[in-house]
């Protein structure tokens, strides 16, 4: 009897021990496979595929971006260019295909979520000025000189198509070449976009033209003989294209043959991309007023209103529940101080102002992620061209995020936020900056910058005229970027804890599984 109760003993240790080194494994598979998974599903990507994220320009985003300063960390910076070199400009980025996209001089850069760049090709000329590029069916459409467009594939970089220069515009004795400074608008399969042959006061002359996304070809241009569009951008809408100029005149054309079907003087010149809310079209002209202006089916307009909210504004509009916010400046009597106002779409009034140190010629971008609140995050024309936030009902603004030092610079950018609600943007120093949203305060020392790569080599026979490098900042590793390379998922600072706990519980269950009995005397 004692013999056969000391071999059930012996069976029922060997049992628990195979009990406990089957649990063991399975917990431990389950944190290796299932941990991973959760990080990917952290770095969930939403592509800005344009200047103001749709073809309807509404710059409205559902993440959660910095309310306050508290709350925002720059996780990286990246040097593009010399900010004493003007003869190099920069586009405003966008985000496609997990990365972030920008063009610098002659070149096309693709940005990682750290702010490493992972290719770069020459164009085939030099970027105006203002270039807004957009993303389209696989491709980067990216404005280049003499009124150009160049599509390259946004995997591999490599050009598909190239539209021929237009010819300079001429008058009294002097030439001016087209430039593209409008945003460009991607609908159906087609490219939209504007030129302005113009000098640094007006403009005199432009087109509009509508290109084949896929094979480049111009399928219509509409010519404006007494001005062009300089910083412009257009909306379609039943079938029609509608855009404004340098002219004043809010113009629609037919989007399949580009003739002119109706048009409506607004009064001033504007400088605002044209934004679509429903049946109604919003752009800002340059002496402070924003227009509605009240669309029938067939593109003709029914009714248009206007308010005065700044003393001038080349701002374009977002438009959000009923609200439109725009920025501009108070005029000289009020020492040129910058404006960004919110008013009420439906009654045309003024509803809110926040007074800015210079004039806001940035799109605002509105995120409501934060319980459905509503924020407003713009720039502002000086140093040190940092970021502001506006929460709709309020009428002060804060500054979020303050560059120093080199990198305080005046700024005209817009701004973008990607599906964590990181921020990114440009100023006059030269540098995109990607600024992170946190719950709570940031109180961890920065990274050490001699830990990350501190310059980036360009190979020889690129041709090119522009020197990049990163410039680590804080937290490079700081989750929130544009988005992890799916085929190798990072690990989030939770999914770590959740494998200590996976580790510590199997500890306990073994330890109460394995520990000796005491015998029975």
């Amino acid at each position: 009897m004692q013999i056969l109760f000391i071999m059930e003993e012996t069976q029922m240790k060997k049992f628990q021990t195979k009990l406990v080194a089957s649990v063991l494994t399975v917990l431990l598979l389950f944190s290796l496979i299932t941990v991973p998974s959760f990080a990917e599903t952290a770095f969930v990507f939403s592509d800005w595929p344009s200047f103001r994220g749709s073809t309807d320009n509404i710059a409205v985003t559902s993440t959660k971006s910095a309310r306050t300063a508290d709350e925002a960390e720059l996780i990286w910076s990246l040097a593009l260019k010399d900010p004493l070199d003007w003869s190099i400009n920069i586009s405003d980025p966008i985000t496609a295909e997990n990365n972030i996209y920008i063009a610098v001089g002659n070149e096309l850069l693709t940005i990682e979520s750290d702010g490493g760049i992972a290719a770069r090709t020459e164009l085939a000329g030099f970027i105006d000025y203002t270039c807004r590029p957009v993303y389209e069916d696989g491709l980067i459409i990216v404005p280049i000189s003499g009124g150009r467009l160049q599509a390259l594939t946004a995997d591999s970089m490599q050009t598909q198509w190239t539209t021929e220069a237009l010819p300079a515009y001429e008058q009294d004795g002097l030439t001016y070449e087209h430039q593209t400074l409008t945003a460009l608008t991607a609908q159906n399969g087609y490219i939209y976009y504007a030129t302005a042959c113009a000098d640094y006061v007006t403009s005199y002359y432009g087109v509009v033209r509508c290109v084949q996304a896929s094979t480049g070809d111009i399928i219509w241009s509409y010519e404006n003989e007494s001005a062009g569009y300089y910083w412009s951008g257009a909306v379609c809408y039943g079938g029609t294209v509608i855009i404004a100029g340098d002219d004043g005149i809010l113009r629609s054309l037919d989007a399949a043959g580009g003739t002119e079907l109706y048009q409506a003087e607004l009064g001033a010149q504007v400088r605002s991309a044209a934004v679509l809310s429903g049946n109604q079209v919003f752009v800002t002209s340059a002496d402070g007023k924003l227009h509605k202006i009240t669309m029938r089916d067939d593109g003709s307009f029914e009714n248009i209103e206007n308010v005065q909210f700044a003393a001038s504004s080349t701002s374009t509009p977002a438009v959000y529940n009923g609200k439109a916010v725009a920025g501009g400046h108070q005029g000289a009597e009020n020492g040129y101080k910058g404006i960004l106002a919110i008013i009420d779409t439906q009654t045309m009034t003024v509803t809110g102002k926040a007074e800015l140190p210079a004039e806001v010629k940035s799109a605002p971008l509105i995120s409501t992620g934060h319980s459905g609140e509503a924020y407003a995050y713009f720039t502002s024309n000086t140093e040190p061209g940092g970021i502001y936030a506006l929460k709709l009902e309020s009428s002060e603004a804060q500054a979020i995020f303050t560059p120093e030092g080199a990198d305080a610079n005046y700024c005209v950018a817009s701004i973008l936020a990607d599906e964590s609600g990181t921020l990114y943007y440009t100023n006059d120093s030269g540098k995109l900056f990607a600024v992170a949203y946190h719950e709570t305060p940031v109180t961890s020392e920065p990274a050490d910058p001699s830990s990350y790569p501190s310059s980036l080599e360009t190979s020889s026979d690129t041709g090119s005229n522009v020197e990049s490098r990163i410039t680590a900042e804080a937290g490079v590793s700081q989750p929130g970027g544009i988005g992890a390379k799916s085929q190798n998922p990072k690990t989030s600072d939770s999914s770590v804890l959740f494998i200590i706990i996976i580790l510590l519980s199997s500890s306990l269950f073994a330890a109460v599984m394995l520990r000796p009995k005491k015998k029975a005397h």
